[in-house]
């Protein structure tokens, strides 16, 4: 772990923004491990205060197990634990959730549905690690993974009809949850509040004139506590959604929709959750959003407004559509923040709608088609494993934000244009935070941070500040950076990190040479 320089910080954040008093970045920490590439590549997940757990594969045996490395740094990027987890030869990472003092990490042995999990409960802070091997009684796909208090929830498929399992871990018992299993239905979103509840997400697919979206919240023990059903419309189909977590005393799915099975989304959708009366899901079209068409020519921006204007006012449906995801929500005084990106596949992909997974370019299967559900806690990065196809290629071309107020109504939108970055699969490139009236996005573009920082209401006053990577002492020349393993997460409080695999030479030492994966503590205000 690297501390930087307090003045040199003040003097970057000084030099790079004068006008604009209140952007600043700071890098305040470093994290710096050498490597070979025969060790594996980390896996890394947020732990708020608490840290960063890193996790990897070695590719290392003793008495016949395979050695994976787990490490524990604190929110300083200080090592704090490392810890070595045997593991059978044949078990493969698909699943972590954190909690206060501990990560749930979920294995399956071996590649079929059939084959049992393992979950392991690492301590953050003790050296008990307990385990636990799990037949189900069903072969199952699984989609979704999550904890609530002391009990593992597990979504997914079993011959294409969706199923939620819960595990007890203290009684070390799995029970199905009832109410599923329902044919042309797909397991949308799995999300945990913050009160110790958990949100499900149906969404029917059939082909029926009258199709429902069902959203329910149940407790730890898998006892239902809410339920709203609410009729889609016929013409529109809700495609990739996300639930609020009740940091707000309301609830909220938000997500985008399209026409028919298409798999290009013609705007973003909401629907506020009341059980106690009807409401109608409020669907908002891209072309009657402020900025998202920023990324476009002026003229053919305007004349795309000016259809989706004249479209929606005759009660029709804009025939602008761009493939986008939705990847988390983030809940403030003012309602709600859908954070999504715009992407372009290539032309290799096949198809988009394979009836088996997982495959690549989701690591989430669905017998309805790709669904990357964000913000949720299946394993997401498959390059980790080796599984990086160099024919099948993602470009993400745009980030977004917009704000809904609680009745679901868009009450401003802001975006971000990426440099066409281009990855071997699907995943979120940039992020954002949202405080003290500021909206800052944030992405890492090859060993620089751009940061932008807007008054949302205001629309106008914006600034843009980049800054190098910072490395740990100045003689450190960054020689090259494997911009495929890398990115930029939003992390706690005003921090974010940012992290990633690149070559340093060292000037005064002009024959060190060193691989390093790094992390760097990156603060805003």
């Amino acid at each position: 772990m690297v501390r930087f320089p307090g003045p040199v910080l003040c003097v970057i954040a000084f030099v790079l923004a004068p006008c604009f008093v209140w952007a600043q970045l700071q890098q305040t920490e470093r994290y710096e491990k050498e490597f070979k590439y025969s060790d594996g590549v980390f896996s890394i997940i947020s732990l708020g205060e608490e840290g960063i757990f890193l996790i990897r594969d070695r590719d290392k045996f003793e008495g016949g197990k395979k050695i994976w490395e787990a490490i524990h740094l604190d929110a300083n990027l200080k090592e704090k634990k490392t810890i070595s987890l045997p593991m059978e030869t044949r078990n493969r990472l698909i699943g972590y959730e954190r909690s206060p003092g501990q990560v749930l990490l979920l294995y399956r042995q071996g590649d079929t549905e059939k084959n049992n999990i393992e979950m392991i409960e690492v301590n953050l802070y003790g050296d008990e690690h307990p385990r636990h091997v799990v037949k189900p009684e069903l072969a199952m796909s699984f989609t979704h993974f999550t904890r609530v208090g002391n009990s593992a929830i597990l979504g997914g498929y079993v011959n294409r009809e969706p199923s939620v399992l819960l595990y007890e871990l203290g009684a070390k018992s799995m029970k199905i949850i009832p109410g599923f299993f329902q044919k042309d239905s797909e397991l949308v979103d799995l999300r945990v509040n913050v009160n110790n509840t958990f949100n499900i997400v149906l969404i029917e697919r059939s082909q029926r004139d009258e199709r429902r979206v069902v959203f329910q919240t149940y407790d730890e023990k898998g006892q239902l506590l809410l339920e709203d059903v609410v009729t889609l419309d016929d013409r529109r189909t809700l495609q990739a959604g996300l639930t609020s977590m009740l940091v707000r005393e309301d609830l909220i799915l938000l997500g985008t929709w399209g026409e028919g099975n298409a798999k290009q989304s013609n705007g973003f959708f909401a629907m506020p959750i009341d059980p106690f009366q009807d409401q109608k899901i409020k669907y908002t079209a891209f072309g009657e959003l402020n900025h998202y068409l920023d990324y476009m020519k002026e003229n053919r921006a305007r004349r795309i407004r000016e259809n989706t204007q004249q479209v929606v006012s005759a009660g029709g449906i804009p025939n602008f559509i761009n493939y986008v995801m939705p990847y988390r929500i983030q809940e403030y005084e003012g309602g709600f923040l859908l954070f999504a990106e715009a992407y372009s596949p290539s032309s290799t992909f096949s198809d988009f709608a394979r009836p088996y997974g997982p495959y690549y370019y989701s690591p989430y299967y669905s017998p309805y088609g790709w669904y990357y559900p964000g913000y949720g806690r299946l394993y997401s990065r498959p390059y980790s494993y080796g599984y990086r196809s160099r024919n099948e290629e993602i470009k993400t071309y745009q980030s977004m934000v917009i704000s809904f107020a609680p009745d679901g109504t868009v009450q401003w939108d802001h975006s971000l244009q990426l440099d066409d970055v281009r990855r071997g699969g699907l995943e979120q490139v940039a992020d954002f935070h949202y405080m003290n009236g500021h909206l800052i996005f944030l992405e890492k573009d090859e060993s620089e941070i751009k940061a932008r920082w807007i008054l949302p209401e205001d629309g106008e006053d914006d600034e843009t500040v980049t800054q190098k990577i910072l490395l740990p002492n100045p003689d450190d020349e960054i020689r090259s950076e494997k911009e495929e393993e890398g990115g930029i997460q939003y992390w706690y409080g005003n921090t974010f990190f940012v992290w990633g695999y690149h070559t340093i030479r060292n000037n005064t030492m002009k024959e060190r040479v060193r691989e390093v994966f790094y992390i760097n503590k990156v603060e805003v205000n």
